[in-house]
């Protein structure tokens, strides 16, 4: 027996001095304690009080009202109450006009833009004759954007809105299915476990999952030691990185709930695809086309509606994309809000009151797509590339002379040493019915008419 509680007190000094040195190791290297990392205590929310995000039960936190100088060159964002985002010089809602509702992450909120540059602004003016309602929350992802109509319900009686709108993007598919690359950021900056809201698969069935916050490692003696961190992270990455193999079905079967959720409201559901990156730990954010692929046939084969309104804004030679943050800038924003009120009135707002031209989308060198330019130069056409400047030129008008010609106020020269053609598609009206302007060959310093019959 006492040979037995020799060896048992030796593997505890054993295991006792491996801490110690453990700990030594830790804090040499510069591992703070998580008492130290937030020290005034856990908070009871993730926000501790408000700010610049309101706690939500439905949705773990939604923007609060206010003007916010978010994200790259400060560009105010205004906020109503329960997190709407604010469309400059929007008309007072007119009888009868049909609501459009957008739900989604900070891209569809319009983080980095103006209150009348955001693709539900632009949205607003293509199609004046409707009501348009932002509701989009940054870090947002398919399974807060169900909990937003829930919010909206519980808080009064709900908007008849004819369509909603989720602005999906590839990196949805983390935050639905909860990650440990999406947990671990607001994770490490709090100092304890943040499980933020996402959906699991439990026995076959999906199970959607509030803000949970865990502060095990934070408090007490734990806390106390460097090797907190390390547990914490540990703990994270076990419990939370699998979550990744369900994230596709995860995010399909969310779509099914929303569809079915609008349809409860008496709206139409419209998925507005705006990217197809996944965050890559090697190589950041990463095209996956396929998944897009995937997700349009799951959808197709589920009858749940869409629009691809995928442009690759990320390459910072288009001028698409703000220079800080990841976040597109008004360009994209006016090519989306353009294309996507054509495809709204294509399938389900036709027989609006005229207004004049609507720009679906407008193409600036199209037969140049293939093209290889000489000197190495870059071929820089990309579908949607004329959309903004046609817009300036001809929206709301009957009748527009469109003048297609280069420079700093005009449209850029996509393919070098290569005869560009101009496609524009428009609607009069809007009444449903696209109408098409392609020229016969070089377009370039020419005069296209773009008309709306009298009867439109």
């Amino acid at each position: 027996m006492k040979a037995v509680l020799i060896s048992v007190a030796m593997v505890f000094a054993s295991v006792l001095a491996g801490l110690t040195a453990t700990e030594i190791y830790l804090r040499s290297t510069g591992t703070a304690p998580l008492s130290q990392s937030y020290p005034a205590g856990i908070c009871p929310t993730i926000w501790c009080g408000g700010g610049f995000r309101e706690y939500a039960e439905e949705t773990g936190w939604y923007t609060a009202a206010g003007v916010w100088p978010k994200e790259s060159e400060q560009r105010p964002m205004t906020v109503l109450a329960q997190g709407r985002r604010a469309i400059e010089d929007k008309p007072a809602r007119k009888s009868g006009a049909p609501g459009i509702l957008i739900l989604g992450g900070s891209i569809s909120q319009g983080i980095g833009v103006r209150d009348s540059e955001h693709y539900g602004a632009v949205l607003q003016r293509v199609l004046p004759n409707t009501d348009v309602t932002v509701l989009a929350t940054e870090g947002y992802g398919t399974s807060q954007v169900l909990g937003t109509l829930e919010r909206i319900a519980r808080k009064g009686p709900a908007i008849q809105e004819k369509v909603v709108v989720y602005g999906f993007i590839g990196h949805h598919l983390e935050r639905n299915s909860g990650t440990y690359l999406w947990n671990k950021p607001l994770s490490d900056m709090l100092g304890m476990i943040v499980d933020l809201p996402h959906a699991e698969l439990d026995n076959g069935n999906l199970v959607q999952v509030p803000l949970r916050t865990n502060a095990f490692f934070s408090t007490g003696l734990m806390g106390e030691l460097a090797l907190s961190a390390v547990l914490k992270d540990w703990w994270m990455r076990q419990t939370m990185t699998p979550r990744a193999d369900d994230a596709e079905e995860i995010t399909q079967r969310l779509l099914l709930r929303l569809d079915e959720a609008a349809r409860q409201r008496g709206s139409k559901l419209v998925v507005a695809i705006l990217d197809d990156y996944l965050f890559d730990p090697q190589l950041g954010m990463v095209r996956t086309p396929a998944l897009a692929d995937r997700m349009m046939a799951y959808m197709r084969d589920n009858g749940i509606d869409y629009v691809d309104l995928r442009l690759d804004w990320r390459r910072t030679q288009l001028g698409l994309v703000l220079k800080n943050g990841g976040h597109p800038n008004e360009k994209t924003h006016l090519i989306w809000g353009h294309e996507l009120g054509g495809a709204l009135v294509e399938r389900h707002l036709g027989g609006l009151p005229a207004t004049g031209l609507t720009v679906r989308h407008a193409n600036f060198g199209a037969d140049c797509a293939d093209y290889t330019p000489p000197n190495d130069l870059p071929n820089l056409y990309h579908w949607g590339n004329a959309t903004s400047y046609v817009a300036r030129q001809c929206a709301g008008r009957s009748v527009c002379d469109l003048y297609v010609d280069i420079g700093p106020d005009a449209l850029s020269d996509p393919v070098n040493s290569c005869a560009k053609d101009i496609q524009v598609e428009y609607f009069c009206g809007p009444v449903g019915t696209a109408r098409r302007l392609i020229s016969n060959g070089d377009s370039f310093r020419k005069t296209y008419q773009l008309s709306c019959p009298p009867d439109n």
